[in-house]
């Protein structure tokens, strides 16, 4: 028999963590869909987003404007795959919903290793053309694509999460 979830009031972290990883969905969709759907990213976008996208990838995100095929396909899945996952992780974890232990891992996992090991690798000692130009800015819109999976990893970590604060 498993112990009762503590309330939601008593799990703080749960609701940073949910804020978080709506955030995370929000940013995703917005620039993975210009990725992925081949949207213009250049100054005279008539998109604001493909504009302010262009500013953001023309100091800092060579990939961003480049779009290799590699990188295609890990938006794609972070478009069709990860967002709708941290919109239900964001649930679960406010409804303690105690299924979501396993597939928080897993997912957590390949999302850091895509942003935290792929990614990070590529823009930071990448060949030149690839890598950031803008180190800092960078890892300012990037890293918490990889912490925060790290985050909801290490919440997971333990049988019950719900029973207990963190």
């Amino acid at each position: 028999m498993h112990p009762a979830p503590l309330p939601l009031a008593a799990r703080p972290w749960d609701v940073a963590l949910a804020a978080a990883l709506l955030s995370m969905a929000a940013g995703g969709a917005m620039f993975d869909t210009l990725v992925v759907f081949d949207l213009p990213i250049h100054p005279d976008a008539e998109s604001p987003l493909g504009r302010a996208a262009y500013a953001y990838a023309s100091r800092a995100d060579p990939l961003l404007l480049l779009r290799p095929f590699w990188a295609r396909v890990c938006l794609t899945a972070s478009l069709f795959v990860f967002i709708p996952f941290y919109v239900v992780a964001a649930a679960a974890l406010l409804r303690a919903w105690a299924w979501i232990q396993l597939p928080a891992v897993i997912v957590g996992s390949v999302v850091f290793g895509f942003t935290g090991v792929l990614m990070l690798g590529v823009e930071l000692f990448g060949p030149p053309g690839e890598r950031t130009p803008d180190p800092a800015l960078w890892l300012a819109f990037n890293a918490p694509y990889a912490l925060i999976p790290l985050w909801l990893i290490a919440r997971m970590r333990r049988p019950d999460p719900f029973a207990r604060r963190f």
